[in-house]
């Protein structure tokens, strides 16, 4: 059974509804869209991930790609690309075993993407918006 198949037959015994696409999979977990990327030519290689979390306009391009990498430093196995020209995807990607524990593995990819997301979003609100420091209130005498 391919990565692929084994991911399929998991997400539907959890009560997922994964639809087979020309990639691999597609499916919904939170209201947000996943995809599993399929390669049947590693059979140890594993990758989701979370498509077009944000659009990077020109005008933000720079800050996008310092939230990108601050995001990056803080998140293990997941990382950011920009796709499509302008869109920022999140990827999970790791080994897995020959009999992987899906029961373990989903709930780390997606929550891990999830914290990306998270992180990534407060970088750049933080970028985009910073707080101005306000002058130290007078003491009266």
């Amino acid at each position: 059974m391919t990565v692929c198949e084994q991911l399929k037959e998991h997400l539907t015994h959890e009560g997922f509804c994964p639809e087979e696409t020309e990639f691999g999979l597609a499916f919904k977990y939170q209201m947000a869209g996943f995809l599993h990327l399929k390669d049947d030519n590693d059979a140890h290689f594993f990758s989701l991930c979370f498509p077009a979390i944000m659009k990077a306009d020109e005008a933000h391009l720079t800050d996008v790609f310092k939230a990108m990498n601050l995001a990056n430093s803080m998140t293990k196995f997941a990382n950011a690309r920009i796709l499509n020209d302008d869109e920022v995807w999140v990827f999970f990607e790791t080994y897995i075993p020959d009999e992987p524990n899906w029961n373990e593995i989903v709930p780390l990819a997606l929550n891990t993407m999830m914290f990306y997301r998270d992180r990534f979003y407060q970088a750049f609100t933080a970028l985009i918006n910073p707080q101005k420091e306000e002058a130290p209130a007078k003491e009266e005498k």
